[in-house]
């Protein structure tokens, strides 16, 4: 999904899309087995646009 968001222009072209993945994945991993904390909605959509922010193309 990141991939082909960076190939239709919605992400940064020199977008590394493994390395956000890894972000993404690392900090939902980092919630749920060290601090135990669920992965509701709201702390998911905060994670995506903080991982974002840098990512996106200017519209």
């Amino acid at each position: 999904m990141i991939e082909r968001a960076r190939v239709r222009g919605e992400l940064r072209a020199d977008l590394d899309a493994e390395a956000l993945f890894g972000q993404l994945v690392g900090a939902l991993y980092y919630r749920v087995l060290i601090t135990g904390a669920p992965i509701d909605r709201a702390s998911a959509e905060r994670l995506v646009s903080s991982a974002l922010e840098g990512s996106l193309t200017c519209q």
